[in-house]
């Protein structure tokens, strides 16, 4: 009988060590209330060890809550971004500072938030071409230590900028070949992922298509395009040769070790 109760109670354990975690609405911790029409972030932004929340409150007006020891919020407010909705936006330390920086995309601008300690920051807009910006992303696509910033045209060809020792993102489209096999206007960019999918060491990315009005699965516009590093930073669209090009009106790819076996796998949210 003693063993059974051991048994028993082995299992008791055990099934609450492996019990469902449960959720509570903390929406009352936050220290600012925003609406967002999107865009939203939680990262640590000054390098505290603490997570921050980022919001674009009316989809253009910047507040970052930082984080306090106690688990409570201090708001700080960086102002509206360019009186337009964002419709993507990329956080990272483009000067490698120790605060994350802001890029953000609307209809025709990508504007620009350098902050360099909580509350300080300047506002400036990008160069390079008026784009009508969906997904954002940053990642350092020519390996010199700087993160760079890549935004995707719904209406026209994505945009890329490469940070300079100065912490600013400069525009270099020439950098990729954008053009389509067959030819296209090289838009319906609608989100967009940085990842070594191949586990070689450097940097690759995937472009998820989706454009209006496009139904034939036979349009190029609809088709994905992964970016496939040579290992000298030169980049190639090998979608096709690896299966992935998926000819379905995409919005969105994330990459994860879903099964944990060590390589990467792929999830896409489409219409």
């Amino acid at each position: 009988m003693r063993r059974t109760l051991h048994v028993a109670a082995a299992l008791v354990f055990c099934s609450a060590l492996f019990a469902q975690p449960a959720f509570t609405d903390g929406s009352a911790l936050l220290s600012h209330t925003a609406y967002s029409g999107g865009c939203m972030a939680v990262t640590d932004m000054d390098g505290d060890g603490l997570d921050d929340i980022v919001q674009l409150d009316q989809a253009d007006h910047v507040f970052v809550l930082y984080q306090n020891t106690d688990g409570s919020f201090t708001t700080y407010d960086y102002g509206a971004v360019n009186g337009g909705n964002q419709w993507g936006w990329a956080i990272a330390d483009l000067n490698n500072d120790g605060h994350k920086d802001i890029c953000s995309g609307s209809h025709g601008s990508t504007n620009f938030v350098k902050i360099t300690s909580r509350g300080v920051y300047t506002f400036s807009q990008l160069d390079g071409p008026g784009i009508f910006t969906q997904g954002m992303s940053m990642g350092d696509l020519d390996n010199d230590g700087r993160v760079d910033v890549f935004a995707c045209g719904d209406t026209e060809a994505p945009n890329i900028w490469f940070t300079n020792a100065s912490g600013v993102p400069v525009n270099n489209n020439a950098y990729i070949n954008w053009s389509t096999s067959p030819s296209s206007d090289m838009s319906g960019n609608y989100g967009s992922s940085f990842v070594d999918f191949d586990n070689d060491g450097d940097q690759d990315f995937y472009i998820s298509h989706c454009r209006q009005g496009h139904d034939d699965p036979n349009d190029v516009l609809r088709w994905n395009r992964l970016f496939v590093n040579d290992g000298t930073n030169h980049y190639t669209d090998e979608a096709a040769q690896y299966g992935v090009q998926d000819h379905e009106q995409t919005w969105t790819t994330d990459f994860g070790d879903y099964d944990n076996d060590g390589d990467m796998d792929m999830f896409s949210t489409r219409t």
